[in-house]
């Protein structure tokens, strides 16, 4: 559910019981979109979070006590040279908007009382945070400042007028809706339109409703999302209306049941009302709007980030990627053209062998091939030179062409050994779950050289890189009970297998393809099975690149038959006397 007109309503009336009277104590601004007020009131001390973010702009109590910058930004400071000390003295949502003023009590420089207000409008992309004097309705700073050249409407500029947010001109206010002129307003915004959804329509006609709440109350009364107005008679109208009633109600009382949503275990979003269009069994009883609210956010902020940090390093190594596979390519099609240093030393034994034929100022010659019986070779010679000279050359050419070939046949192999560790890193990148598996990443290509460590702090001789790639592994356990782990990336990996593993353990990495290190935890008085092999390089074949193949090939072997070749890459290993399973990639069932 959107951060809708009810939402606010719900915060209002949980903000008016608990907050009004509060004194300020603190003021940050941990983002560019968000403000967090300390607040003590009776005793207790609160945190108000108001965010004019575009996406999720909401005001609420928080328990999470974000991070701050160092330097507090401008409108930050300017909130706290007029609201730190001050009273809260009023909070009031706005009608049926999506707008809640807070009105202070608070002194100014001289000491003197004054009256300020904070304004939050929560309106998507043109959401904005502003503070006024609440009696001169100036405006001191806001924290999205913007001039006429972004708004016909008004200029959030310090000393302008502050002007409320346009209303929808051809919408009706939500609370100006009665019994009797729902019917009317909607069959007149239907027009001649009366094939229109009711869904539709209530949105295109009645101002401060959500999508998710038009639904609801559609829901509620009894109605289908896709009744069409033409089949709307006295009955569907009347019952529609008991909705639109049960939802003023509850605004006007307060009597709201906040309830997050929640499907596999996890939040999947909110809502200020117990909801009839998601089944009870999903949504989970909060006790305060706040509640609800600072648990999804919470999550969903979470989320964000983790995705955020997973895109930008998924777009560095997907660089890294098209960077060595062009250069293999071209390294390749350059090693194809070095095949002619044969050529060369071929030309050069055949000019020494019948050098009594050549002679000085001749073009050509052709002679028979030493390694092709009956095949002739026309060799190309330069006439100014005498026949040794020209043997020489082709000797020359072709140590030339064996030190390209040597030069690049090395550098082909160390990219396409860089290759497949970028393939390893893309693999866990895609299979991370949480913000832990990408720090461990962000460390571990920073320590590769393919990301810039922070900039050291004054005073700070070394950069210190915080070691968190030794958490533990994925554990997993077989059927026969014995303990099988999986790293979880290259750091892990080598850590799993080189420092953790006893050299009698097993070890298990799918043939050829890119996967973590798997080791089966061997205790002498209990051998390990063919099932047991089995489970785990089904396991090893989940946790890599084949995971959505059929069959995939998996090598073992003892630990002490890994070895990692100095210089290596994390991650890369090389191993011997191993033996190859087949398995279709799977976790054991839990």
């Amino acid at each position: 559910m959107p951060f809708d007109s009810l939402t606010l309503a719900a915060a209002e009336y949980e903000l008016k019981t608990k907050i009004l009277g509060s004194r300020v104590i603190k003021i940050h601004q941990p983002d560019k979109f968000s403000i967090i007020l300390r607040l003590h009131n009776n005793g207790q001390n609160y945190r108000l979070l108001l965010s004019a973010h575009p996406v999720l702009g909401r005001i609420h109590l928080t328990e999470n006590a974000a991070d701050n910058p160092t330097t507090p930004p401008l409108f930050c400071m300017v909130l706290r040279k007029h609201l730190e000390g001050a009273k809260i003295t009023a909070i009031a949502q706005q009608n049926w908007d999506r707008v809640i003023h807070i009105d202070f009590n608070a002194t100014d420089e001289t000491g003197e009382p004054v009256k300020r207000r904070l304004i939050l409008e929560i309106m998507g992309k043109h959401s904005n945070l502003v503070l006024t004097d609440s009696e001169t309705g100036l405006i001191f700073d806001g924290i999205r400042r913007y001039s006429y050249n972004l708004s016909r409407h008004r200029e959030i500029l310090p000393g302008r007028t502050y002007i409320a947010p346009p209303a929808p001109h051809d919408k009706v206010a939500f609370e100006h809706i009665t019994a009797e002129n729902l019917q009317i307003i909607l069959l007149e915004k239907a027009s001649d339109n009366l094939s229109i959804s009711i869904q539709r329509l209530i949105s295109k006609a009645i101002a401060g409703l959500s999508p998710f709440l038009v639904k609801e109350i559609i829901y509620r009364s009894g109605l289908t999302t896709e009744t069409a107005v033409e089949f709307m008679g006295e009955y569907e109208y009347t019952a529609l209306w008991r909705s639109f009633a049960q939802i003023k109600q509850i605004r006007n009382i307060g009597s709201f049941e906040p309830v997050l949503l929640k499907a596999n275990n996890t939040y999947y979003d909110y809502a200020a009302i117990k909801l009839i269009q998601v089944p009870e069994a999903e949504q989970e009883p909060c006790p305060t709007i706040s509640t609800a609210l600072d648990a999804y956010y919470s999550i969903t902020q979470t989320n964000n980030l983790f995705k955020a940090k997973q895109n930008n390093l998924l777009k560095l190594i997907n660089n890294e990627h098209q960077r060595l596979a062009k250069k293999i390519a071209l390294q390749e099609s350059d090693l194809a053209e070095t095949v002619a240093a044969k050529k060369y030393k071929e030309a050069g034994e055949l000019l020494t062998t019948y050098m009594y034929l050549l002679e000085k100022g001749m073009q050509n010659i052709t002679l028979n091939s030493f390694y092709k019986e009956e095949e002739e070779i026309k060799i190309k010679l330069l006439p100014e030179l005498s026949p040794m000279d020209n043997i020489k050359r082709y000797f020359a050419k072709y140590n030339k062409a064996k030190k390209s070939q040597t030069s690049i046949t090395e550098q082909l192999n160390k990219n396409k050994e860089e290759l497949e560790y970028v393939k390893s890193v893309l693999l866990n990148l895609e299979n991370a779950q949480t913000l832990d598996d990408i720090e461990q990443l962000k460390q571990e290509l920073t320590e590769a050289g393919y990301l810039k460590p922070k900039p050291l702090k004054k005073g700070q001789k070394t950069a210190k890189i915080k070691d968190t790639a030794l958490l533990e592994p994925l554990k997993y356990q077989s059927t026969d009970g014995h303990t099988i782990l999986a790293g979880k990336n290259n750091k892990q990996n080598d850590f799993l297998t080189l420092k953790k593993a006893q050299k009698q353990d097993i070890w298990l990495h799918t043939q050829k393809i890119p996967g973590s290190h798997v080791i089966i935890c061997h205790e002498f008085e209990r051998p390990i099975t063919t099932q047991t092999l089995i489970e785990a390089a089904s396991i090893a074949a989940w946790h890599s690149k084949a995971r959505f193949s059929a069959q995939v090939p998996v090598d073992y072997t003892t630990v002490s038959q890994v070895k990692k070749p100095n210089g290596a890459k994390p991650g890369m290993v090389i191993y011997f006397q191993q033996k190859t399973l087949y398995v279709q990639p799977k976790l054991p069932e839990i």
